[in-house]
């Protein structure tokens, strides 16, 4: 059945590109979202060519890849989240740094810092 081979081909694809999206998550490769742009047109295509009835392995193995998917945003999501964080606390500190350079006492006249 050529629709059935198709479908299992395209399916091993797709797990292919999710071990590597999982892998360049895991590794901060900037070329993560290649990969999820790759992994979403290879989702689209199963769910075109899906067949009728499906064996249970092959439901395991959709059910895999759904999980990757879920994995991968809640990834992207810490990671963002995280650096939101920091993005705040850089503006924080920034911020009393420019207070205290601000509120910052002058030197007393008779003291000599030019050694």
């Amino acid at each position: 059945m050529p629709g059935q081979d198709e479908f299992l081909l395209t399916l091993e694809t797709c797990e292919k590109t999710s071990a590597a999206l999982l892998r360049a998550l895991d590794s901060a490769t900037p070329d993560a979202a290649g990969l999820v742009a790759r992994r979403d047109k290879q989702i689209e295509r199963l769910s075109a060519i899906l067949p009728a009835e499906l064996h249970a392995s092959e439901l395991e193995r959709l059910k895999a890849l759904l999980n990757v998917g879920q994995e991968a945003r809640l990834r992207t999501l810490a990671t963002k989240m995280s650096a939101t964080r920091n993005l705040v606390s850089l503006r924080r500190a920034l911020q009393v740094a420019r207070q205290l350079a601000a509120t910052r006492d002058p030197r007393p006249p008779g003291v000599d810092c030019t050694g």
